[in-house]
């Protein structure tokens, strides 16, 4: 959330100096940890302000009497709650997955980051071969997908595993779904669960997510996907699927 903060305020403060100055870049730094992205992006920050107060000072179309007071030396309020779409983006960012234009609507490569807050706590979702997936992910998608095959033997494929609709168990969605049951023993039975996508819902989601709800307790879960649509799942089946 501190990263994604500071990602929004230097993209903020770099735009609101190239109205003026169009080829202006803070200086490059280097770093190699979370901590150090942001650092560097908060000294981005700092230096654009800083340009943008020199640049101003003197004009009189900014402000009276060109007045804009000191450089801001700090965020202009303290760092809050980042909202979901900067967290998906601040992880992206970090972990060097491509960005995905707004819309959605990315190739299957650039990989699905799924968003939960649960109840304060936020909860991180990618897919299998993204960056941040781990082996206890894998285990957890494997036992899933091996009790939707023996409850849902009239969709799932019994022949080939990997296979369409079962490799829903591996997508983000279902990933930001096991991690959040793991917070209360593995069930999420009684709750109301808000997830926020930056791709489509693929078919096989379509297919498999509100299964897995019903494996993972049957909460009710709401989906805002990478197009803006609303998804709303609750026993066993779509109450809203896809709607804007």
């Amino acid at each position: 959330m501190r990263l994604a903060n500071a990602l929004a305020w230097a993209r903020s403060a770099r735009d609101r100096v190239r109205e003026i100055e169009p080829g202006w870049k803070p200086r490059p730094s280097l770093t190699e940890t979370v901590e150090g992205e942001i650092r560097a992006l908060e000294a981005a920050a700092r230096e654009a302000d800083a340009r943008y107060h020199e640049l101003t000072r003197s004009d009189p179309r900014f402000g009276i009497g060109g007045n804009q007071g000191p450089a801001l030396s700090e965020p202009p309020a303290s760092p809050r709650r980042s909202e979901p779409p900067g967290i998906i983006e601040a992880y992206r960012y970090v972990t060097g997955m491509p960005q995905v234009e707004q819309g959605g609507r990315a190739p299957s490569s650039s990989g699905t980051v799924a968003y939960i807050d649960l109840d304060g706590t936020p909860v991180i979702g990618v897919n299998s071969n993204a960056p941040g997936y781990t082996t206890g992910d894998e285990a957890l998608a494997r036992v899933l997908r091996s009790e939707l095959i023996d409850n849902f033997p009239d969709v799932m494929s019994t022949t080939n595993l990997g296979q369409y609709p079962n490799d829903a168990a591996f997508h983000a969605e279902a990933n930001a779904l096991l991690r959040a049951a793991q917070v209360y023993g593995g069930k999420l039975g009684g709750r109301e669960i808000e997830m926020r996508t930056d791709r489509l819902l693929c078919d096989s989601c379509g297919i498999l997510l509100p299964r897995i709800g019903l494996q993972l307790g049957n909460p009710t879960v709401r989906i805002i996907d990478g197009t803006g649509a609303l998804w709303i799942l609750r026993d066993g089946i779509w109450i809203r699927r896809g709607l804007p």
